[in-house]
Order: C-alpha cells, then structure tokens, then sequence
C-alpha cells in the first residue's frame, strides 16, 4: 500500500513538473513567435532564416526559466547545464527546422508551419531537459 502511494506521488511530481514546463514553454514560444513574426512581417527577412534566430531565442528564453521554476535550480548555471541545454536544443532545432522547411515546401502558411513544429519538437526537448540537463 505505501509503495503505492509513492508510485503515485512521483506521477503527481511528474505531471506536474511537465505543466510546469509546458506553462514554460507558452512563455518561450511566445517570445519565439514574436521574434519570427517581426522578422519576417517587418524586417522583410527570409521565413527559414528568421524560424532559426527565433528558434534560438526562445530557448535562451526557456533555459532561464526551466532552470529556475520547472527544475528548481537555486543557481541558473551557464556551464555543463548549459552545454547539456545547448545540445538537446540544438536537436531540436534541427528537428522544428526539418518540419517547418517540410511544411513550407508544401505552401504550408509559415506560422502554421511553426505551429505545427512547435508542436512535435515539444515532446523531445522536455525529455532531454529533464533526463539530460537538469537530472536529479
């Protein structure tokens, strides 16, 4: 019976550390969306280019909070965390480029597109955050 309740604890734990870093990753995103919009809506600059240095912001962004609220880093560390960060991102990245890129080439609206890479790269960056980078 008390293994249960334990089971049960860390599924809660679990739970609610992913909202957490889905709350996080709203934020991020957001931020990444509005980087991407203003530069292609208002600095005229190419969709993909743009997608890329969005994309990258917005995991700065992520970074910080993740550290601090989803993982409860009582010091944000811009050493081996990072580096670990950096690499699971970069992935990402290279993944929401392959889906945004897929998407777009079908004629695909480009905020749908990011929409839909948003979407499917969530999945492996909160794996590796949490099984790779910010590990307890």
């Amino acid at each position: 019976m008390t293994g249960n309740i334990f089971k049960r604890l860390a599924a809660d734990q679990n739970a609610r550390q992913f909202a957490v870093f889905a709350a996080v990753g709203v934020t991020a995103t957001a931020v990444q969306y509005v980087i991407l919009i203003m530069l292609v809506e208002l600095a005229h600059q190419r969709s993909v280019t743009s997608a890329v240095l969005a994309y990258l912001c917005g995991a700065l962004v992520s970074y910080l909070l993740n550290a601090r609220f989803t993982f409860g880093e009582a010091r944000i560390s811009f050493g081996r965390p990072l580096i670990k960060f950096l690499i699971v991102n970069m992935i990402g990245l290279g993944l929401n480029t392959l889906i945004f890129i897929a998407f777009v080439n079908v004629h695909v609206h480009y905020l749908t597109a990011q929409i839909a890479a948003t979407g499917l790269v969530l999945l492996w960056n909160y794996a590796g955050a949490r099984l790779f980078v910010f590990r307890s």
